[in-house]
């Protein structure tokens, strides 16, 4: 738990550097959904999408949006995974 800790916390402070740059938040959300936290993860990849949309930000949010597609069905959330995959554009 730890180790889990410190990992995140290095992820936070980029987070904090970064406060209109969505990538830290992308990478953070990127290493929880690797832990299985999939309400953590799809906070910051949520809020990196929301954020790249409002700043017209260049970032491959078709990966990103597949990554909150992931983060939602951790838990179980079939509707809003759905949603993201419709935003992923992936046709």
């Amino acid at each position: 738990r730890g180790a889990r800790r410190n990992l995140i916390a290095r992820y936070d402070d980029l987070v904090g550097r970064g406060r209109d740059d969505p990538l830290p938040l992308v990478a953070r959300g990127k290493v929880q959904l690797r832990l299985g936290d999939g309400a953590a993860a799809a906070k910051d990849l949520k809020r990196a999408l929301d954020m790249a949309d409002a700043g017209n930000h260049a970032m491959s949010r078709r990966e990103v949006c597949v990554d909150l597609a992931r983060a939602y069905l951790i838990d179980g959330k079939l509707g809003p995974a759905s949603d993201a995959l419709e935003r992923a554009n992936l046709n």
